[in-house]
């Protein structure tokens, strides 16, 4: 982003399916490709849904 401020959200199942993809090959490579391209810093927030609603 052009002011360098951007957000990624993703949902997983559970914790378990979340650390199989740091594992996945192509998402290892994004990560390097990203250090070492693209961020500056970076910040992962792992949490849990309590409750969601929506209209």
């Amino acid at each position: 982003m052009r002011d360098g401020v951007g957000i990624t959200v993703s949902y997983w199942r559970d914790e378990e399916s979340a650390r199989a993809w740091k594992r996945v090959a192509e998402h290892v490579e994004a990560q390097r490709r990203g250090r070492a391209q693209w961020y500056v810093a970076y910040r992962v927030r792992v949490a849990e849904v309590v409750r969601e609603y929506g209209m």
